[in-house]
């Protein structure tokens, strides 16, 4: 994703998220959240990566301080803003804020862990970006990130074929965002239950698919459990 591009779904999630109108001319502005999203970014990267879950604390480090500078700046409280940024990491935009993040690193990383600079801020630290994870550790991830599971969401029933678990089945992940996708049934899924709800609560695996070296996007979902059926 590229800087212009990102700085627009930046300053249009924020007002939206926010109800705070990001002026054009607000460029610093507008560069701290970009490193605000790109460090959120980091962080949910290296918790997914470390054995404990929990981020490198140089980047926590410097996603609080640019949390707090940035809500000063927008008068609001860094715990409202905290959960503004935290909605992209519960929806759809979670990749791709991913992959900026890791376009933003890896160059910085290559010239040995060099800070990440922009006008009229910090920048990013050469801790944050010596902690980030390697290209080894990328690699994993990129191997594992052709699925994704989500747990206790609502799915909305839009097709069924009581006669196959494959194929015929249809369903709508309303909590992420995602549009109607082919639904598979695991085999311990009742097919007579998905078939007679509208909607129901459950954990699901979503597949991605790549082509031509372009983002991953969704392509179908496996519905692991039910938890509820709720109508």
């Amino acid at each position: 994703m590229y800087q212009k591009d990102l700085d627009k779904e930046v300053s249009s999630f924020i007002e939206t998220a926010i109800g705070w109108h990001v002026p054009e001319d607000y460029k610093t502005l507008v560069t701290m959240l970009v490193f605000l999203v790109i460090l959120g970014a980091a962080r949910y990267i290296s918790a997914k990566l470390n054995k404990d879950k929990t981020p490198a604390a140089s980047i926590s480090g410097d996603y609080n301080t640019y949390l707090q500078i940035t809500a000063d700046k927008l008068l609001i409280t860094p715990d409202r803003l905290n959960q503004s940024i935290e909605m992209i990491f519960a929806g759809k935009s979670r990749r791709s804020m991913s992959r900026a993040a890791i376009d933003l690193f890896r160059p910085a990383k290559r010239n040995g862990s060099g800070r990440i600079l922009a006008p009229g801020t910090d920048g990013i630290s050469c801790k944050t970006v010596a902690d980030f994870p390697s290209e080894a550790a990328l690699s994993d991830l990129d191997e594992a990130s052709d699925t994704e599971p989500f747990q206790n969401v609502e799915v909305e029933v839009r097709a069924t074929d009581r006669d196959k678990r494959g194929t015929g089945w249809a369903g709508i992940i309303l909590e992420e965002g995602f549009k109607r996708l082919p639904m598979k049934l695991y085999p311990t899924v009742d097919a007579g239950t998905v078939a007679d709800a509208q909607l129901i609560r459950g954990d699901v695996l979503v597949e991605y698919k790549s082509v031509d070296g372009a983002e991953a996007k969704p392509v179908r979902f496996h519905l692991l459990a039910i938890h509820e059926v709720i109508r």
